[in-house]
C-alpha cells in the first residue's frame, strides 16, 4: 500500500485523501478535525437560548461535514433532507449526538404543535 495523499482541503477542514492499494484501486478518505466546532457548540450551548436579536431566526445545532457524511454513508440519513428533519432531531438528542446542539428547545415541536 502507498502513503496516503492529500487530494484536496476545502473550506471548513475537510481532508480528501487518496491511497493507492496493491490490486491497483484506490482508497479515498473523507478526514475533519472537529474538535474546534464541538467547544465551539459547547460554548454556544452554554451562551443564551439560541435566538437572533430580533427573536426571528433560532440556531439549533451545527454538524460538522464529516457527521453529516458519516450519518448519510452509513445510515441514509441527510441532514439536508426536510424529509428526513425528525429523524435528524432525533439524532441529535440521542445521548451520543447531544454536543451537537448549539441551544436548548426543541423547534421542530413547536412547529408541530403549531399546526
Amino acid at each position: 500500500m502507498s502513503t496516503p495523499q492529500l487530494l484536496r482541503r476545502r473550506e471548513g477542514g475537510m481532508e480528501v485523501w487518496t491511497t493507492r492499494l496493491p490490486d491497483g484501486s484506490f482508497l479515498i478518505e473523507q478526514r475533519q478535525d472537529v474538535g474546534a466546532a464541538l467547544d465551539r457548540n459547547k460554548a454556544m450551548a452554554n451562551a443564551g437560548d439560541g435566538y437572533s436579536a430580533d427573536r426571528s431566526l433560532k440556531r439549533q445545532a451545527f454538524i460538522p461535514d464529516i457527521v453529516a457524511m458519516k450519518w448519510l454513508n452509513e445510515d441514509g440519513l441527510n441532514v439536508y433532507d426536510p424529509d428526513h428533519a425528525d429523524a435528524v432531531w432525533k439524532r441529535l438528542h440521542d445521548p451520543d449526538w447531544r454536543y451537537l446542539l448549539t441551544a436548548p428547545g426543541d423547534i421542530i415541536a413547536s412547529k408541530k404543535r403549531a399546526a
